[in-house]
């Protein structure tokens, strides 16, 4: 074999694996028919194949060979088969989908039977028409006797749309399709074929249609709202109603319903799986939505009801508290209880507490208990559950009266704790010598921060802490200070877990560049010129007189740096553009003046900064004056301050800090000798508290995850029951207080009298108690409360004008059992009450209120993992030990119980299984002889996959969708597998909770997504599993990724080989998008003209810069477009800086002529001294000189003679006088009329004020200058 020969058989081997890896890189398509795979002779087909996003052309195979090919739109491309023939076109069909050079593999195959060949089989059952729910039916398929039965399969069909739902294939001519456990959406009408295994597929007549009607309710629907469940009054909302798809609904009526009326919302009529309701939203609309729908034949069976919809309007009822035990900070797997509770001025009976979390469209959970507030546990915390919650409460009954919602309260699990971030002022990359500040963000309730820089193991700690968290200083930077760095928090309840580090941030320190370098070759030239210049004109003795009046100005804006601490957290201080800093330094005093618009205490720490910039340390005794200020005024319109703040310390934003939650326990209402806990809860960051008691300061102490216990021990009913209020403190802030609470201490007065209209009741009844005083005073000073009987909690309140009042109960229910007694109380501190009635008991008959059951992690999970199911059942006084149990669907008796006193249980799935797929619910029953038991908890449909052959996933119209729009996802089983009664789950990648399940009576579901939204992009499956024994679970389907037009993802683009390069190198920009086939397009800044992609890749497109100059240097973005839409552009990248160097002196040659210009510079200066000879300063003729001025902008004379000392308690001056001859010089008695003396002293700028009073301990020189 020649060489020759071998090279091409290499390429060859190359070039297939090539492309196979590439084919590999493309999803397989999906391939249905429309109306069914199963099609009379002479009807049109439509097969439909859909590919991945970014196909732009697919191919249609026909029993292994192309048969067409065309352009994909919308990813997907049709082929009609018209007038459908039994030898032509009963085939078996595939179909792949290409995108550039590239192809996929083809689709899985599907074979399309053509009836009407062979004769028809008879059809039978073993039952009647009617059939009661869960029945098994049999169905029986036999094949006429003159057919052949080999190489035959059968098929049991809807009999409208011949759509296949069971297939078999048997050794003889009859086939059996049992339908297990019939439900009412299993009644139709249905028919059998036999048809040929192998192609042409042609197929019997359809036999006879077989009805069957299954008795009882159709299946629920699903209600859900387009928007938040937290609904401003005057906003737009809609409400949808979709349902299943049974084959014998043709036309539905839909009807929404509102818990607490007697007449339906809203009715529509359509023919379509869904319908929408437009509700009008006031606060009044708040409560309980669900709908259902009713067929539209003589029958008019109508559904069940869909769950319930809490929908709420936030009205004028003063907003609840929501405080959280143990704290806001909670480790993983721990409990959180998050209580909600209605404000102590307000007790409304017949409410519902709903917790909200911030971004979620549902809400969390809602209870309806007998008190005035409600527990919402959070059970094993992870990582999702942090975030922000927020609760509301509203009346269930007319008049509908609604909240404001709860300030919101933020959790953090500690696994999940923000990441810091590292930033530097003032710029990533600066000059050697400079002052760098590096800033890392974290929460404003962090602890400790530090700094760590790659390959160094010292670390830095903070030296200036903030509200978000914490400043490094690096001053005179060189370059060995680059490098990466990175920072980590603390936090301040574990003193052993560190966040982890931040992404790093690169230093750049740089030696001064050309331009500096150049600018000072140029500057050095010019003064040399300039000093010849003076040599030049000076001549003989210089006179003059200096009038001393040394003014700084400081513009903050301008010509200082911005202050990196002006701005900490939400807390800014004014602009600073308004702010300039006078400092004069008169006779040895230095006056500082802030000239500014607003004098606001935020301006301090600049004030100081800047002073500290002039070299002013120690400025704390200054005069500072702030003209224009109006606090304290001088009499002149100015402020003076006698101390500048260092820091924010002085400082307080009380209207910054959330207001902290104060309630007692055990409640409110105590009896005399008892013990209280008032525990206040204030923000994340707060790090002490103060209780607060009629008013005045009663404790303070530190804070402990974020609150403070205060304990009153042996409570007095004229020393305790009093009304307290606390506040939370931050550093140098604290917040308002509290809403105060008024503790009741009974035992006082007698105790009243209690009755009650009803002691034995149903639901729905309305039920009043009395409770009479037992004391004649005056009534309008005392209030009444209804208590629980043995925890005393208040749950309704009044303040009658007479000696009773009544406690209404409208519309009881089975929780309002238990036990009641009632207290009348002083308005007024103290808050002295009486002593409690004697226990009243009221039992409403009936099942106690469903609980609620979740998973751990999810609903989804592969198999060997371990779920935990949790039940939780509402808090009812009635109640202290219950028996949970769990069940599952389809098995006889329960799966576990639990005995237990807590508000909740949980079940253990250990090490899941395919067969542990199916339908979960809970219960709880009563630990007593009564043994009242609750109703179900909603069903939980928890998913093992398993090994049966994954489904298949497409959706219409397509992957890419505008906004508002509805798109159908349809998830089939495989063609080989037509398994009856399976469930199908539709399932969205990153979230725990399955999105939609349904189980038709066919072999494919369709799932509605209903004016689709940004929130609705992303990956999507599916699967289908079996709901009889044995459990059998598909594998998911391929993922299918959907996008929506107002969320399409940013492109990037990067640079290869680098942003920097060198001049006449050749650079290559990639712009990276995600839709595959698009038309990318490349900008710069400041020029017009586009340059469209020349080489698309995979992701994306490359636009190659080849023999780049400078003028290549600026600015680049780029951005695509959709291949479905012409017209639509998403945003432009980031931009990204291209840096093109060119030619250059180097700075060598350039700091070299510097410093040969600066030696000139000095040596032309030296020469000039010499040739002028010793110049006296402040000297006429004749005199020696005295003093020299000293400063660091003017020079002192190199030639003055020595003079001794004088004495130290004496000064002398000398005088210049203007139009009269020299006198002696001596002390000076008084000033003379047109001389300016001037003592300078920079020294005098330190901590102590300056005494002209003091002399000097060395002699102070001065200058006699002359005005002529």
């Amino acid at each position: 074999m020649g060489p020759t020969v071998t090279f091409l058989i290499a390429i060859g081997l190359c070039l297939d694996w090539a492309v196979r890896a590439q084919i590999d890189t493309l999803p397989r398509p999906t391939l249905w028919v429309f109306p069914s795979p199963v099609v009379p002779r002479g009807a049109d087909v439509t097969l439909r194949c859909q590919g991945h996003l970014g196909s732009d052309r697919v191919q249609l195979w026909k029993d292994g060979e192309l048969r067409d090919e065309r352009n994909a739109s919308w990813q997907q491309a049709e082929f009609v088969l018209r007038n459908v023939d039994d030898q032509r076109d009963a085939r078996s069909y595939s179909c792949r989908s290409g995108q550039g050079p590239w192809w996929s593999e083809l689709s899985e195959a599907l074979a399309l039977v053509v009836t009407g060949a062979l004769l028809k089989p008879v059809i039978s059952a073993l039952h009647g028409s009617t059939i009661p729910p869960r029945t098994t039916v049999t169905i029986c398929c036999q094949i006429s006797s003159r057919a052949p039965a080999q190489d035959y399969s059968l098929a049991l069909l809807e009999a409208k749309s011949l759509e296949p739902l069971q297939q078999q294939s048997p050794a003889g001519t009859r086939a059996v399709f049992s339908l297990l456990s019939v439900r009412p959406q299993d009644t139709g009408s249905y028919s059998c074929i036999y048809y040929k295994d192998t192609a042409p597929h042609i197929g019997s007549h359809p036999s006879q249609a077989l009805e069957l009607t299954v008795s009882g309710w159709l299946p629920k629907p699903i209600l859900w709202a387009q928007t938040n469940l937290m609904v401003a009054p005057g906003a737009n909302i809609t409400l949808w109603c979709s349902r299943p798809k049974p084959s014998f609904l043709k036309e539905v009526t839909f009807t929404l319903w509102k818990a607490g009326t007697q007449t339906p919302l809203q009715q529509q009529t359509s023919s379509d799986l869904w319908t929408d309701f437009f509700p009008s939203v006031k606060p009044e609309d708040t409560g309980s939505y669900s709908c259902f729908y009713r067929e539209s034949t003589a029958s008019a069976r109508r559904s069940e009801p869909s769950v319930a919809l809490e929908l709420v309007m936030p009205g004028s009822l003063p907003k609840p508290s929501l405080s959280a035990l143990p704290g806001l900070v909670v480790e993983h797997g721990t409990h959180v209880i998050l209580q909600c509770q209605q404000p102590h001025q307000t007790f409304l009976s017949d409410v519902t507490f709903i917790l909200l979390k911030v971004g979620t469209l549902q809400s969390l959970k809602s209870q309806s208990p007998v008190g005035a507030s409600a527990a919402f546990p959070l059970l094993s915390v992870r990582a999702q559950d942090s975030g922000n919650y927020s609760c509301v409460y509203y009346r269930r009954m007319v008049p509908y009266q609604v909240s404001q919602p709860s300030d919101v309260l933020e959790i953090w699990v500690t696994d999940s704790l923000p990441k810091p971030s590292l930033s530097v002022w003032p710029g990533p990359e600066v000059a050697s010598g400079a002052n760098v500040t590096l800033l890392c963000w974290g929460p404003s309730w962090s602890g400790t921060f530090v700094l760590d820089k790659d390959g160094d193991e010292k670390m830095l700690p903070s030296t200036d802490t903030t509200q978000d968290g914490a400043k490094f200083f690096l001053t005179h930077v060189t370059p060995k200070h680059s490098g990466n760095y990175s920072c980590s928090y603390q936090l301040p309840t574990d003193g052993s877990l560190w966040i982890e580090h931040s992404e790093p941030l690169q230093l750049i320190v740089t030696e001064p560049s050309n331009t500096l370098v150049i600018i000072l070759s140029y500057v050095s030239f010019l003064l040399l010129l300039l000093c010849l210049l003076l040599a030049m004109l000076c001549q003989g003795y210089i006179n003059m007189v200096l009038h001393v009046d040394w003014i700084v100005k400081v513009q903050m804006s301008e010509s200082c740096p911005q202050d990196p601490t002006a701005g900490q957290g939400p807390w800014w201080s004014e602009p600073s553009e308004a702010l300039v800093l006078v400092v004069t330094v008169e006779a040895g005093h230095l006056r500082p003046e802030l000239k500014t618009h607003h004098a606001r205490h935020s301006h301090f720490p600049d004030l100081h900064w800047a002073l500290s910039r002039l070299g002013c340390e120690g400025t704390d005794g200054m005069d500072v004056v702030i003209q224009g200020g109006a606090s304290e005024s001088d009499g002149e319109g100015r402020t003076r301050l006698r101390e500048i703040p260092r820091n924010m310390d002085s400082v307080s934003f009380s209207d910054t800090l959330p207001r902290p939650t104060l309630w007692a326990t055990p409640s409110l209402v105590v009896r005399c000798g008892a013990d209280v806990t008032l525990r206040c809860q204030g923000h994340l960051g707060s790090d002490r508290f103060q209780l607060w008691k009629d008013g005045e300061l009663r404790d303070e102490r530190n804070a402990s995850w974020q609150q403070a216990e205060f304990v009153l021990r042996n409570v007095d009913d004229q020393r305790d029951a009093r009304s307290y209020s606390c506040r939370s403190g931050q550093g140098p802030w604290w917040s308002e207080p509290s809403e105060a609470l008024a503790l009741v201490v009974t035992g006082a007065f007698p105790a009243p009298s209690i009755s009650i209209s009803h002691h034995f009741t149903t639901p729905g009844t309305t039920v009043a108690l009395r409770c009479q005083m037992a004391i004649t005073e005056f009534s309008q000073n005392y209030s009444f409360a209804l208590l629980e009987a043995k925890s005393l909690e208040p749950f309704q309140q009044q303040s009658p004008a007479e000696t009773q009042a009544v406690f209404s109960f409208p519309s009881v229910r089975v929780e309002d059992t238990g036990n009641y007694r009632c207290i009348y109380y002083k308005k007024t501190a103290p808050h002295r009450g009486s002593r409690p009635s004697q226990a009243l008991k009221l039992t409403v008959h009936g099942p106690l209120p469903k609980p609620t059951l979740w998973a751990q992690p999810g609903l989804v999970m592969a198999p060997g993992t371990n779920i935990t199911l949790w039940c939780s059942r509402p808090k009812l006084s009635s109640l202290e030990e219950v028996t949970f149990t769990l069940y599952k669907t389809g098995t006889k008796g329960p799966l576990q119980q639990h005995t237990s006193a807590d508000l909740w249980t949980s079940f253990l799935l250990p090490s899941v299984r395919p067969e542990n797929t199916g339908s979960y619910s809970c219960t709880y029953m009563e630990w007593r002889v009564s043994a009242r038991e609750s109703e179900s908890s909603e069903a939980l449909e928890l998913v093992v996959p398993g090994s049966l052959p994954k489904p298949s996933l497409s959706a219409l119209p397509g992957f890419v969708v505008e906004s508002g729009m509805n798109v159908t996802f349809q998830c089939r089983q495989p063609h080989q597998s037509s398994f009856w009664r399976v469930t199908f789950t539709l399932l969205k990648v990153g979230t725990s909770q399955p999105m939609q399940s349904q189980s038709p009576a066919g072999t494919s579901a369709d799932f509605p997504l209903l004016s689709v939204r940004a929130q609705d992009a992303g990956n999507y499956s599916c699967v289908y599993y079996s709901r009889m024994v044995p459990y059998q679970v598909s594998q998911p389907s391929n993922v299918l990724e959907i996008w929506v037009t107002d969320a399409l993802p940013k492109p990037s683009l990067s640079a290869w080989p680098s942003p920097e390069v060198a001049s006449g190198a050749d650079v290559t920009l990639r712009c990276w998008g995600p839709l595959r086939g698009s038309k990318f397009l490349l900008y710069k800044e400041g020029d017009d003209k586009n340059l469209p992609s020349m080489d698309p890749t995979q992701d994306g497109a490359l636009f190659f810069l080849t023999h780049v100059t400078p003028k290549h240097s600026g600015n680049y973005s780029c951005r695509y477009q959709l291949s479905t839409n012409g017209s639509l552009w998403t945003q432009c990248s980031d931009p990204l800086q291209l840096i093109v160097t060119g030619s250059e002196l180097s700075n060598t040659l350039l700091i070299t002529l510097s410093c040969v210009s600066s030696l000139l510079l000095l040596c032309l200066l030296l020469l000039a001294l010499l040739c002028q000879g010793s110049i006296p300063v402040g000297s006429l003729p004749g005199e020696n000189p005295r003093r020299c001025l000293c400063h660091p902008c003017l020079p002192c004379s190199t030639s003055l003679p020595h003079q001794p000392k004088a004495p130290r308690e004496e000064v002398l001056y000398t005088e210049v006088a203007k139009d009269r001859p020299r006198e002696p010089s001596g002390p000076i008695a008084e000033e003379p009329q047109g001389v300016t003396y001037v003592q300078l002293n920079i020294r005098t700028l330190n901590k102590r004020k300056a005494n002209p009073k003091e002399t000097p301990t060395e002699p102070t020189l001065y200058a006699t200058v002359s005005q002529n």
